[in-house]
């Protein structure tokens, strides 16, 4: 009887210790499974924050690039005015309009309505 019992015995202890084995077989499934879970979210925060930061980039390189070109019309134009005042071309109507670019050029005022009102008499 002793030894049925014993034969029983480590029966059950090998049942309990697979059904542990497999408890945390799974456990350490889900614990995978979360950690790649996380994985995947941090990559994608990574990449978001990567595309925004390369947006931003690009969104400050073509205000820039608008700011050199505005700034290189503003004295082209002033250059011109400039030189047709020199050459006499320009009427005592216009020099106001002249004047008004100079002071723009050296104090970088930006207006949208400076190309409406420059109309010089040739």
């Amino acid at each position: 009887m002793i030894r049925e019992q014993n034969g029983k015995g480590d029966n059950d202890f090998a049942r309990i210790k697979d059904k542990k084995a497999e408890e945390m077989e799974e456990r350490r499934r889900l614990m995978e499974k979360s950690a790649e879970k996380k994985r995947q979210l941090r990559q994608q925060h990574i990449e978001r924050k990567e595309t925004l930061e390369a947006e931003k980039l690009q969104r400050a390189e073509t205000a820039t690039d608008l700011k050199i070109r505005q700034l290189k019309r503003r004295e082209r134009l002033a250059e011109e005015l400039a030189r047709r005042k020199r050459k006499g071309t320009i009427s005592l109507k216009n020099k106001w309009i002249a004047i008004k670019l100079l002071i723009m050029r050296l104090f970088t005022i930006q207006t949208s309505s400076c190309k409406n009102h420059l109309r010089v008499e040739k």
